[in-house]
């Protein structure tokens, strides 16, 4: 039986993708040792909701009502990037993360919905607390991140005023490839609940 390697994201906007190709530049140019690491290609790059490994046929049916049943009711918000964030230390970074802000907890009530979708179809359930965030770039090997480099790069997304609206949640195929993963759209659902003023 085939498999298929999967995880629920949301997609980001070819203006937020943009502007974080600019932190990505700012970045480089205060680190240049980065410039070589696994950055995420601008297409590739999204906020991961959870990953659900490798999928037969009949689990990504499952996983797919499940979502579609999850996420019924839950209202388009938006976010906003908060800085950047050397995980899990700057002395020594394995990934750099865009931080996004969540003071309503509404990224945390959407991850987890998909968590508990995934339960439901006999998936395991998320071992790590939420922390909403958009991967940037994956080091080869661990590596020092300076303060002055993290801070020049805050001080672009400072700038930018960086905000995103999260109005759909997609669950991806993801195929690894020599150049780095392709990603196909396996199923969209538009999040269209009441404006969350409107439930108070």
């Amino acid at each position: 039986m085939s498999q298929t390697r999967c995880f629920v994201a949301v997609e980001l906007s070819d203006e937020v993708r943009a502007r974080l190709v600019e932190v990505h530049s700012s970045l480089v140019a205060q680190a240049p040792e980065w410039g070589g690491e696994k950055w995420v290609a601008p297409q590739n790059v999204h906020l991961t909701l959870k990953f659900l490994g490798s999928l037969s046929d009949d689990d990504v049916a499952r996983v797919r009502a499940g979502l579609r049943e999850a996420l019924a009711g839950m209202p388009p918000f938006s976010a906003e990037v908060t800085g950047l964030a050397a995980v899990p230390r700057p002395s020594r970074a394995s990934m750099v993360w865009a931080r996004l802000g969540d003071p309503d907890g509404r990224c945390a009530e959407l991850a987890a919905r998909v968590d508990s979708a995934a339960i439901a179809c006999g998936l395991p359930a998320e071992a790590r607390p939420f922390a909403p965030h958009i991967t940037l770039v994956r080091a080869r090997k661990p590596r020092a991140l300076s303060h002055e480099s993290l801070t020049s790069a805050d001080t672009v997304v400072e700038r930018q005023r960086l905000s995103m609206s999260v109005l759909s949640v997609t669950l991806f195929a993801s195929t690894l490839t020599r150049t780095g993963p392709v990603y196909e759209i396996v199923e969209s659902w538009a999040l269209s609940g009441p404006p969350a003023d409107a439930q108070e």
